[in-house]
């Protein structure tokens, strides 16, 4: 995260208690696993998220987004293989082909239940 809830809330006052910053996947326990939300937007988030946690990370997507919300999902797509690499804040950056993105999705994952 660039920014805290604090930092957030304190440059746009009009959006408190509307928008909610979290780190993905979720824990089993964070409260936001027991609502739904018009929309969640991830905006360069897929690429810090490791492999091993994809398939935990979409399905908590899938039942955060209400039955008419919209999930809009950015990131950064450079054409390169899969690869892991760490910033010099240590944080994991996984370039991703578009394939390996619309998989989750092909799965069915994104489909309710």
């Amino acid at each position: 995260m660039c920014c805290g809830d604090e930092v957030f809330q304190h440059l746009h006052p009009e959006l408190a208690g509307r928008i909610t910053l979290a780190s993905v996947p979720l824990r089993d326990s964070d409260s936001l696993l027991s609502r739904q939300f018009s929309a969640v937007v991830c905006i360069g988030t897929i690429i810090h998220v490791a492999g091993e946690y994809l398939f935990e990370f979409a399905p908590q997507i899938r039942d955060l987004v209400s039955q008419e919300g919209i999930f809009f999902l950015s990131g950064s797509i450079r054409n390169l293989p899969s690869q892991e690499n760490r910033d010099e804040h240590g944080r994991l950056i996984i370039e991703r082909a578009p394939e390996e993105i619309q998989l989750l999705f092909e799965l069915g994952i994104f489909l309710r239940p």
